[in-house]
């Protein structure tokens, strides 16, 4: 797969002959996205002749077999962001919400007792925060933003909020708790396309994930 429109293939006509040469070597080739602005999808070839079938329109730098799931092993482990955060004493509050993991939901809370993933009411500024069991013990907090703290929570308690499906290659979590940074940039890489709301099963899709690289992104995202 190339994502985008690289340099060179932005014409109509360019994008069909790039088009015949892959059906020539007898795969197929699909845009997705906005017309100008999708991803050349190319399937049923393998990786090593790829770059041989469209060397003529796209610059062999824009070629990469397998990008999701070399994206994927390049990541660290989540867990190693959680001790690399900045830490600030915890701030004062009448009350804190509390996410819980097993609901993926929000409960008011009077002390932030518990390791896990805390809110502050709007009235104290808002905000989310992370605490351990150091920072109990400390007094401190961590500043993160609202998906990664979900996520980085679920890690440090073993309770992934995610759950793939190798008959369908869709990778779901919650509604609200889209996969953070690049390890959602990675799942979006392995389709080309955005990941997908569905608020009759209260989750969000990642489709087209291969289980190879379904298999690195989750071993990431848990470990």
């Amino acid at each position: 797969m190339a994502p985008g429109f690289p340099p060179g293939l932005g014409q109509n006509e360019e994008k069909k002959q790039l088009g015949i040469s892959v059906e020539d070597a007898g795969g197929d080739m699909t845009v997705v996205g906005p017309v100008g602005q999708g991803t050349v999808r190319i399937e049923g070839i393998v990786s090593e002749v790829l770059p041989m079938v469209v060397e003529s329109l796209i610059d062999s730098a824009y070629v990469t077999p397998l990008a999701a799931r070399k994206m994927a092993s390049a990541l660290p482990p989540l867990s190693r962001l959680i001790g690399e955060l900045r830490r600030q004493p915890l701030p004062s509050a009448a009350f804190y919400e509390y996410f819980k993991l097993d609901s993926a939901s929000w409960v008011e809370v009077e002390v932030a007792s518990l390791p896990g993933l805390y809110r502050l009411p709007r009235i104290n500024g808002s905000g989310y925060f992370l605490r351990t069991a150091s920072d109990i013990a400390d007094g401190t907090k961590a500043n993160v933003w609202a998906e990664l703290g979900k996520h980085l929570a679920a890690n440090m308690l073993g309770r992934p909020l995610l759950a793939y499906n190798s008959g369908t290659n869709i990778l779901r979590v919650p509604l609200g708790a889209e996969l953070p940074g690049l390890y959602g940039r990675a799942a979006v890489l392995a389709s080309g396309q955005l990941p997908v709301s569905e608020r009759r099963l209260n989750s969000i899709s990642y489709t087209d994930i291969h289980p190879e690289t379904a298999s690195i992104l989750i071993g990431k995202l848990t470990s």
